[in-house]
């Protein structure tokens, strides 16, 4: 789609990028017009057209067969891509026509609902060829400044004036600004926004916004002859170490690409640790792929902790992934249907109409006893997502640190000169009301997780504190099985 959750750290698993455009795949598929299916004229000429995104900053224009994506704001139309349809038929599970002037699509495997209204023509911007000006910083300053203005809806949260530093920067930008130049006014915004979802990607360049936390920071200095993905897997790899010899030495499963590790902690409580949310069929795999490895891997440690009495689910080190993954997991732990989170996103002076995501109970066991979820400062975007999914069951108790505070999915928004944006465009609205972008979400029991100079061994202090907490729910749980025994005999 037009968004995607990553991490701050800018692995690319999977929270990655969904391009809506490819939407028109479906000439291959069933589409309803209310009650009525359409033939296969029918449905090109159903979707021909000019075709604008709510809120995302996006067009789409779909003639005979063929398809441009256009990313736009109120200054400027920049064509993207070009596809055909076909090309595309595999990558969405469901689009519909819901009249004329309107029809909504689903990436296939993703949650969110993307909803495009038919306009006339092209807007004037995408119909003049703005090649010329492609280069022109005062012209790309521009379009930078109208992307955040027009879907950014935390400048208050990140203390940033955004007319101030319009009124800052823009005459430090003129005609003869170099490229280099350039990206130092742009690196220079970037890092007032504090936020783990803003960018920039400028060729080779990747100028994110917030500071490291102490694992990365450690694991940078650990493993730093090696080059970014290489230290990340690597930095896995000695986790997954302390993991199996710490927590886990008498019985340590891996499945899912080994991003998924589940044991006993004790003989009656179990242990599940989720690294990430996707990428469980391989780098690279299909989301659908993925989620097929996925419930087919939360089937096996669901039958393994039928004989638990606890469990304990750590994601303090998940940087995210994509939400469906996020959502399937927490299903395995759902006593019933419950509201999880809502969301909305930037659309012109407003939001566009809020979207409602549920758990509910999935697979043939769910674990509904005493549950305690470890996170820290580095349980991001998609891990987010999970947390606030587990926060609806009341039988989940939260461990650890405060999360990052980036829920938003991603917004890639393309500059004239070929640099992109990644911009946080959506509010999430967790069930008990509160938005937790910026701010972080908190544990219920706050226990240091990275700690300085002691970051691997200080790893267990969380998770001890969880199993002391789940030995105590434990023996609160079988006075209060006697007592009710008791009072039926």
């Amino acid at each position: 789609m037009y968004t995607r959750k990553k991490s701050k750290f800018q692995i690319r698993q999977v929270k990655l990028r969904f391009i809506v455009i490819i939407l028109l795949l479906f000439l291959s598929l069933p589409i309803w017009n209310g009650r009525q299916a359409h033939t296969q004229q029918d449905k090109a000429v159903a979707l021909d057209g000019v075709w604008r995104l709510r809120g995302y900053g996006k067009i789409l224009h779909i003639h005979q067969g063929n398809c441009t994506n256009y990313d736009i704001t109120e200054i400027s139309c920049l064509q993207v891509r070009k596809w055909t349809l076909r090309d595309f038929r595999n990558l969405f599970d469901r689009l519909e026509i819901h009249d004329a002037n309107r029809l909504s699509l689903f990436s296939r495997g993703g949650i969110t609902r993307y909803t495009y209204d038919r306009l006339n023509t092209l807007p004037e911007h995408c119909q003049n060829d703005c090649t010329s000006k492609s280069k022109d910083p005062e012209y790309n300053f521009e379009v930078f400044y109208h992307s955040f203005k027009e879907n950014y809806p935390f400048f208050k949260l990140h203390n940033v004036d955004w007319d101030g530093i319009y009124k800052t920067y823009r005459p430090k930008v003129t005609a003869k600004t170099a490229d280099d130049e350039l990206l130092e006014i742009f690196s220079a915004v970037i890092k007032s926004f504090n936020d783990p979802h803003v960018s920039l990607q400028a060729g080779d360049r990747r100028i994110g916004s917030t500071k490291p936390d102490a694992l990365s920071l450690h694991v940078q200095q650990e493993f730093a002859s090696e080059k970014p993905m290489a230290r990340y897997f690597k930095s896995l790899e000695k986790l997954r170490s302390i993991i199996k010899k710490d927590f886990l030495d008498v019985d340590c499963r891996m499945a899912a690409n080994n991003f998924i590790v589940w044991g006993k902690i004790k003989p009656n409580i179990g242990y599940l640790n989720i690294f990430v949310m996707g990428d469980y069929a391989g780098l690279g795999a299909s989301r659908t792929d993925s989620l097929a490895v996925l419930e087919w891997t939360m089937d096996q440690v669901m039958e393994y902790f039928r004989s638990v009495e606890a469990v304990v689910v750590d994601v303090r080190f998940n940087m995210g992934g994509y939400d469906e993954n996020s959502i399937m997991i927490a299903n395995r732990f759902a006593d019933r249907k419950r509201l999880a989170f809502t969301k909305k996103a930037v659309y012109g002076k407003g939001f566009t109409e809020k979207q409602e995501f549920y758990i509910r109970p999935q697979g043939n066991f769910q674990f509904t006893g005493p549950t305690f979820l470890l996170t820290s400062e580095r349980t991001v975007s998609a891990a987010e997502t999970f947390v606030i999914c587990m926060m609806a069951c009341p039988h989940v108790t939260r461990v650890g640190g405060i999360t990052a505070g980036a829920l938003s999915n991603v917004l890639t928004k393309h500059l004239p000169n070929g640099w992109d944006l990644e911009i946080s465009n959506e509010v999430w609205e967790a069930a008990d009301g509160n938005v937790y972008e910026g701010i972080g979400i908190p544990p219920q029991v706050e226990v240091p997780v990275f700690i300085p100079g002691n970051i691997y061994p200080g790893l267990k202090q969380a998770v001890d504190k969880a199993v002391f907490l789940a030995e105590k729910a434990l023996i609160y749980f079988h006075i209060e099985k006697r007592r009710a025994v008791e009072l039926l005999n």
